[in-house]
């Protein structure tokens, strides 16, 4: 029963850095801390601000891949786009862990994050 309530718009690594290589998606980095480095280009929406008014800090332009540490904190803003009707909202499973793991390109957070 818990599966049914996960997110259904997992994606892993490869198919976001193909959505982000592609500029598909605006990805929007849910993090606060930061033990992992940052992907480039990445907005930062910290979750709390997502969960206190998702209506005016989910952008609604464009595709969303939300990323965060491991995938739980983007998971979980993954939901509340979804749950607010945007069918276009994907979590990268493995956060950015998975992402540096893999080799792909990171850099440092900028000041302030």
């Amino acid at each position: 029963m818990a599966a049914a309530q996960m997110p259904s718009n997992e994606v892993d690594v490869h198919e976001a850095k193909k959505l982000v290589e592609q500029d598909e998606v605006r990805v929007i980095d849910v993090r606060t801390q930061f033990p992992f480095p940052a992907m480039p280009g990445a907005e930062y929406v910290p979750l709390e601000d997502i969960l206190a008014r998702p209506t005016e800090a989910i952008p609604t332009d464009k595709p969303i891949l939300f990323i965060c540490n491991v995938g739980q904190t983007s998971g979980v803003a993954t939901q509340m786009a979804t749950a607010l009707g945007l069918n276009q909202a994907y979590n990268m499973q493995g956060g950015m862990e998975a992402w540096e793991a893999a080799g792909y390109d990171t850099e440092e957070p900028p000041a302030g994050h």
